[in-house]
């Protein structure tokens, strides 16, 4: 069953990817209030929509092979380090999914709660503009363009 959905993400992955690109766009959009839902409260908006946005994150995100990430890599690749590789491979994943979730979470209750006033209409607007951002590089396929900006003004 793993292997077929595999397939079907592998062979779809594109086509996937360009619709997580199209509903970044659109989320970013509705956080900048470009785009109206009058009837639709934010939570469902948030609720509907963050799923989607995830799982096209995680079909169009690469993310690059830090120095820490390739020695724990290395570890992986000798049989008599596998072991403590693959719980440092754990742990670095865990690290890195907790910085996205708090990330995450700060900016959704910043938004969802108006009573924080100006800091839920900044919120909202970097939101919308990352968002927007990411739909772009998405559709676009240049998703992987940012990191050669980021990486050359870092080295």
């Amino acid at each position: 069953t793993a292997s077929s959905a595999g397939m079907f993400l592998l062979h779809y992955n594109s086509l996937l990817g360009q619709f997580g690109g199209v509903v970044g766009f659109l989320l970013g959009a509705w956080y900048l209030k470009a785009l109206r839902t009058p009837k639709v409260p934010d939570a469902v908006v948030i609720n509907a929509g963050g799923p989607l946005l995830g799982a096209a994150l995680a079909l169009n995100y690469r993310p690059c092979a830090t120095p820490t990430l390739t020695i724990i890599y290395n570890l992986t690749q000798n049989p008599a380090t596998v072991a403590s590789g693959a719980g440092y491979l754990f742990v670095y994943a865990i690290g890195i999914c907790m910085a996205i979730l708090i990330a995450g979470g700060v900016l959704a209750t910043l938004i969802l709660f108006p009573r924080n006033g100006g800091a839920a209409r900044g919120a909202r607007l970097v939101a919308g503009v990352l968002l927007i951002v990411f739909g772009i590089l998405v559709v676009t396929d240049l998703m992987t363009a940012y990191k050669g900006l980021l990486v050359g003004g870092f080295v």
